[in-house]
């Protein structure tokens, strides 16, 4: 029952409102008659908003929710208390968890774990697009909705893959936490992409190439030769110095530390790789390159082949394809690439014939 009345105190006359709040008498003073009315009145607003909530409820839940009321009652607990209790229940403290906390502990995590730096930069770029907008929202609200939303921005089916595989990184490290319970990226299908037959450098692409590099760029010619023919990665190739190349074994060292994969490897180079790296040492090419100034020679060389756009690990593309049609053995080219075998049989087998293989390992400096 609401109700306003007037009372006499030590510093003068006061109008009280009555009110009974979950159970417990509460008692609000006014200094002025208006003011106690305006409350009044805001709270019996408050109480027809409610009865209107209450009658759109089904049976079922007003039954419920009276015998949550009851039950509380009986264990001593208030329904501000319960309310309270919320963000636990929804678990461990997920609640207060926000998106942009989340992100940032995640990206620190990754950092420490001793990620690429290259990794977590790219994660980092992806997962900050993501928090934007929703920097405090919890965590724990994050639906399958608002994931499936953000990631069809992407253009492209790879770009939609990668996004819903980074996402999912994000909610993995927050279930580890224990800031969600969920992970929603599991209630969302999987995004489907055609594989199409990667690209590499026809023969007269890789004639072309090299003597554009010879003639015009000669100090990245030995970064050249080893993508081509060795199939070294560009991340790999930058920490990889003449003294890794060696010459009486006929191989090439990539340590644990430059390597993808983080393990020590070795590459037997064919001698058309051995011609073109002599003649680079001779030249006095550089091993490594300076990044900035090999993005300013593919450029370069992009122009001079013709392509609107560097083909993505071309280089690599087209030596994991010729190494695999002239040795023949999956398992040992896997091997020196980095790659597992059925990568390297999905995706590389039958993209070059043996006479193009031929010629291709008859590509020589000298012509």
């Amino acid at each position: 029952m609401l109700t306003l009345r007037t009372v006499n105190r030590k510093v003068g006359k006061r109008w009280i409102v009555d009110s009974n709040i979950d159970g417990k008498r509460v008692r609000r003073f006014f200094t002025s008659k208006s003011a106690g009315q305006t409350y009044l009145a805001e709270l019996r607003l408050q109480q027809r908003e409610a009865g209107q909530a209450w009658m759109t409820l089904e049976p079922e839940e007003q039954t419920e929710l009276l015998l949550l009321f009851r039950e509380a009652g009986e264990l001593g607990l208030s329904l501000s208390r319960i309310r309270e209790s919320l963000p636990k229940l929804a678990g461990n403290g997920s609640c207060s968890v926000t998106v942009a906390k989340a992100v940032a502990e995640c990206l620190a995590s990754k950092q420490t774990a001793g990620r690429r730096q290259k990794y977590v930069t790219k994660l980092g770029a992806l997962l900050r697009n993501f928090a934007k907008g929703r920097e405090q929202q919890p965590l724990s609200t994050v639906t399958p909705n608002d994931v499936e939303a953000w990631i069809s921005k992407a253009k492209t089916a790879g770009s939609r893959a990668t996004y819903l595989s980074r996402i999912q990184t994000l909610f993995s490290f927050g279930i580890r936490r224990g800031w969600v319970e969920f992970n929603p990226c599991q209630r969302i299908d999987r995004v489907s992409q055609e594989r199409k037959p990667p690209a590499i450098l026809t023969n007269e692409q890789v004639r072309a190439a090299l003597a554009f590099t010879r003639q015009e760029y000669m100090r990245f010619l030995a970064w050249l030769a080893l993508a081509v023919f060795a199939g070294v990665r560009p991340e790999e190739l930058d920490q990889v110095t003449w003294a890794d190349v060696k010459w009486d074994s006929r191989t090439l060292v990539i340590d644990a530390a430059a390597s993808k994969v983080r393990r020590r490897r070795i590459v037997h180079l064919e001698q058309t790789a051995l011609d073109w790296l002599k003649l680079a040492k001779k030249l006095k090419a550089d091993l490594p390159v300076p990044c900035v100034s090999r993005r300013r020679w593919l450029r370069a060389m992009r122009d001079h082949l013709g392509f609107k756009a560097w083909p993505q690990d071309v280089l690599r593309h087209t030596a994991a394809s010729q190494l695999l049609a002239r040795r023949k053995d999956a398992a040992a080219v896997a091997l020196e690439l980095g790659n597992s075998p059925q990568v390297l049989l999905t995706h590389y087998r039958e993209l070059v014939t043996r006479e193009q293989a031929a010629e291709f390992w008859a590509i020589s400096p000298s012509g």
